[in-house]
């Protein structure tokens, strides 16, 4: 049952990622010497100039170089409010707000910081720690011949002996409640998982213990783009 909540869990918290914001554009309006064109966002180098409009999704990292607007920075550093983002500040992945922005491209596409905050994201849910599949893996053996025990005390001493069921049945729960307090403590842990994960983003997914440096990572990536305060 815990195995089942967590995976729902990590189910959750993968909807709930950066790509949870829509699909990452594959176009972006480059500005050169020939003027405005639209060309695709993986051919597109560091160094070139790219126009975002209002409401556009930022494809790629970059520095603004010209025009001022907000700019929703959520599903990369969890602001719920949108910073301003002015000449000489750095973007990525983000949402464009009300105005225009020209942003010199400093990374190709799978540089980015939410091309990296995917990668670890994915590779946390893909990851165990040690103690944990050594947990699961004893747990599957000595889980059902905890309650295969339990069940028999329960009912062949009433049928063989003459035992009243509340008195096997009581020391059925008594024996569960004694012989399974790793698997409870675990099943508890899976349980309040579930109960506080679903309402945060990518950073809940890269709380386990083999993830610590991961989460390290994105920490750093995501400070790289918050405007000074």
């Amino acid at each position: 049952m815990a195995q089942v909540l967590e995976a729902r869990t990590l189910e959750t918290g993968a909807q709930r990622h950066p790509r949870a914001d829509g699909p990452d554009p594959s176009e972006a309006l480059l500005r050169d010497a020939s003027g405005e064109r639209r060309v695709d966002v993986d051919d597109i180098v560091p160094g070139a100039v790219i126009v975002i409009r209002p409401g556009e999704k930022i494809p790629l990292d970059g520095e603004v170089l010209a025009g001022r607007s907000p700019v929703n920075q959520a599903s990369v550093t969890g602001e719920s409010l949108p910073v301003d983002k002015a000449p000489a500040t750095r973007c990525s992945g983000t949402i464009n707000g009300r105005g225009a922005l020209d942003v010199r491209v400093t990374r190709l596409r799978r540089d980015t910081t939410l091309a990296r905050i995917i990668h670890l994201v994915e590779r946390a849910q893909a990851q165990r720690a040690p103690s944990q599949t050594l947990v699961d893996r004893f747990a599957g053996i000595y889980t059902p011949a905890v309650i295969l025990l339990a069940v028999v005390v329960a009912v062949v001493p009433p049928l063989a002996f003459g035992l009243t069921w509340h008195t096997s049945v009581y020391r059925a729960l008594v024996l569960l409640v004694v012989l399974v307090p790793v698997r409870a403590r675990h099943l508890d842990t899976g349980v309040d998982r579930s109960r506080r994960w679903p309402g945060r983003r990518a950073r809940a997914v890269l709380t386990k213990a083999a993830c610590i440096s991961s989460a390290r990572a994105v920490s750093d990536a995501s400070r790289s783009i918050r405007p000074a305060r």
